[in-house]
C-alpha cells in the first residue's frame, strides 16, 4: 500500500498514484487527508481525495488520531510533503518520501541519514523517474533497508526527553500562575 497526500494542485504525484492504482497488480494507493472529510471537500482546501474508492484505491481521511495511526501502520511507504506526516509514519517504522519543497523536512531527513528520500527540490521530469523506481523499491522491499532504523529509534527516544521538557515548564509556568 502506497499512501499519499498531495494538494489537489499536484497533478504528476496524483496522475501517478492513479495509474499504479489502475495498473500495476497488487498494489493500492490510499489518499490521506489530514483534516475531517467534511472540511477537507471545501474548495479552499487544498488535499487531494479521489472522489470515489475502488478496488486499488482507497481514501483515508482524517477522524480521530488512533484510526489514522493504524491506518498510516498498514502502508508501505508515505509520500508526502508535510513533515509531520512522515515523521509519524516513521515513528511506525513506515519509510517516508518527501516530494514537496520543504526546509525543515529536508533538513530532518539529512539528520536521519535519508537525504535521498528528499525530493523537493528536483524537477518533475526527475521526480516522475524516482516515482516509477519506487514501485521496483516496494517490490524489493530495498526502500526500508535504506533507513538507518537505529538512529531513528535513538531520535525517537531523544525526542521523548523534549516531551518532559515541556511537561517540566508547563508545571513550573502553573504552578507560579496559580500563586498569583
Amino acid at each position: 500500500k502506497i499512501g499519499v497526500n498531495r494538494p489537489s494542485s499536484d497533478s504528476l504525484t496524483i496522475g501517478w498514484a492513479h495509474l499504479v492504482a489502475r495498473f500495476v497488480p497488487g498494489v493500492k494507493v490510499c489518499f490521506i487527508s489530514t483534516v475531517r472529510e467534511d472540511k477537507n471537500r471545501h474548495p479552499l482546501r487544498g488535499e487531494y481525495l479521489p472522489d470515489k474508492e475502488g478496488a486499488h484505491i482507497q481514501f483515508y481521511p482524517y477522524s480521530d488520531p488512533l484510526e489514522m495511526l493504524n491506518r498510516l501502520r498498514q502502508l508501505d511507504v508515505v509520500i508526502t510533503g508535510k513533515l509531520h506526516i512522515g515523521l509519524t509514519a516513521l515513528a511506525l517504522g513506515v519509510p517516508y518520501i518527501c516530494i514537496a519543497k520543504s526546509g525543515k523536512a529536508g533538513a530532518f531527513l539529512h539528520s536521519i541519514g535519508a537525504g535521498w528520500a528528499y525530493w523537493g527540490d528536483m524537477p518533475k521530469v526527475r521526480k516522475l523517474g524516482k516515482l516509477i523506481g519506487l514501485l521496483n523499491a516496494l517490490k524489493s522491499d530495498s526502500l526500508v533497508s535504506r533507513y538507518d532504523w537505529e538512529r531513528i529509534n535513538r531520535q525517537k527516544e531523544e525526542s521523548h526527553g523534549h516531551m518532559e521538557f515541556i511537561k517540566y515548564l508547563w508545571e513550573k509556568h502553573s504552578a507560579s500562575v496559580s500563586k498569583i
